[in-house]
């Protein structure tokens, strides 16, 4: 059988059979390929396709990966950094053809929400894969309904932009929404308030949590308890960090000034590292040397997602999380592996984590509090010592492989019980 899953995480073809693909997400295909086997023999992955410039950006981040290795077939879509009418102008008759076309080839259809709603190509799978009846799921990575009350309040957005995704992207996403609880074969939700909202309890209706972090990330419990020890010195410095994609809306600068304003209440034993590249970063910098605090942050080169980011991490006491808009980044657990709780604005991610004993959240988007909850836990470093603790147990309850597990079992119950496949309906990850 074929499985089709279509993203909008682009790729860049190097050949008929070989592409350059983000690390994590690489990995994510190969374990979820090899869970579905022998159910599904093929696996194909539609997808965006990256520019040569943008390939060359980026090309520290992304590895190549053989068809002949993996068994993934990759079928280019629209160009990536196509704005909305050049996408229909150049792109979308073809796009919805190859969309038609490898739906009604495939017997499962994987796809999510279309954020955006000019280009409604990862929603137009989902439509065409219940017209042409094929078992489908459907995933939400993101619950977006606050963010752009959240932007506008933050001044990165304008009351028309705000205006705008609230009236048009926002009800298209509650129709998109609406539209897979009734129709799909099983739905994916990150978020509890989702599932509680669009599932009202209905059986195919799923809370998911995407780890990229698998057992081998995580720090040995001897080599964490070392750490801890040593931060249990006064006179250790507290080491706070950020590590992702230097953006907006990752409300960074929030994070400097906290530092800041430690800085000024006469506290210096809190440092920052800022680990990552993004168009954010020269500002970030002007700030840093603003506020004459290259003694307390530190930028760092990014690191590709593997030994050398983990190995950082483990070097590290805490993160630190000031999102503008509402954010479920999987850095989040990859810092947890690594023994590092959170300090965060007052997301419902970070709620949720912090209801796991592993994160602390402050008033969004308060500079002021975050700064007193790191002056708090500086004080009580057996407070964090325990939260460290907590995020590692989470992290080890919670790794990519586990998470898959459930998601193939999902799968075999809600897409192939139906369908009379040999032990699908006795799975016991499927419960």
């Amino acid at each position: 059988m074929r499985y089709l899953m279509v993203v909008g995480a682009p790729y860049f073809p190097l050949s008929p059979d070989r592409s350059a693909v983000e690390g994590p997400f690489l990995e994510h295909l190969k374990l979820l390929r090899a869970a579905l086997q022998p159910d599904f023999d093929e696996f194909a992955v539609a997808a965006p396709v990256l520019s040569p410039a943008d390939h060359e950006r980026r090309r520290e981040g992304l590895v190549e990966v053989d068809r002949a290795e993996t068994g993934i077939r990759w079928v280019p879509l629209h160009r990536a950094e196509r704005g909305n009418a050049a996408f229909w102008r150049k792109d979308a008759l073809r796009v919805f053809r190859t969309l038609d076309r490898e739906v009604r080839a495939a017997d499962a259809v994987h796809a999510g929400i279309s954020h955006n709603s000019w280009r409604p190509v990862n929603f137009a799978a989902i439509a065409l894969a219940v017209r042409h009846r094929v078992p489908s799921i459907f995933v939400v990575d993101i619950d977006h309904r606050r963010s752009a009350a959240m932007l506008q309040a933050s001044g990165l957005w304008s009351r028309r932009e705000a205006f705008v995704n609230r009236w048009i992207h926002d009800r298209s996403r509650h129709f998109q929404l609406r539209f897979a609880v009734r129709r799909c074969s099983l739905v994916l939700l990150k978020s509890r308030s989702l599932c509680e909202d669009y599932g009202r309890g209905q059986p195919h209706v799923r809370e998911i949590l995407d780890a990229a972090h698998s057992e081998t990330h995580l720090v040995p419990e001897a080599e964490l308890e070392e750490k801890l020890a040593r931060l249990l010195d006064p006179g250790t410095p507290l080491r706070t960090v950020f590590f992702g994609r230097f953006v907006a809306y990752k409300g960074l600068d929030r994070s400097i000034r906290a530092i800041a304003c430690l800085r000024d209440r006469g506290l210096t034993n809190v440092h920052l590292d800022l680990v990552g590249l993004g168009p954010e970063r020269p500002a970030l910098e002007r700030l840093v040397a603003d506020r004459d605090l290259g003694a307390l942050v530190h930028f760092v080169e990014p690191l590709a997602y593997g030994p050398a980011l983990f190995a950082l991490l483990r070097n590290c006491h805490l993160q630190l999380a000031t999102p503008l808009a509402e954010d479920t980044p999987r850095a989040a657990l990859d810092g947890f592996a690594c023994g590092l709780p959170i300090v965060a604005f007052d997301t419902y991610y970070y709620r949720q984590l912090a209801a796991a004993g592993a994160a602390t959240a402050v008033p969004w988007p308060s500079v002021e509090a975050l700064a007193d909850r790191l002056a708090e836990l500086e004080r009580e470093r057996a407070t964090l010592v325990r939260m460290s603790r907590q995020a590692l147990r989470f992290a080890r309850e919670n790794t990519q492989e586990i998470w898959i597990e459930r998601r193939v079992g999902w799968t075999r119950r809600f897409l192939l019980e139906d369908r009379g496949v040999p032990g699908a309906a006795d799975d016991p990850a499927g419960a």
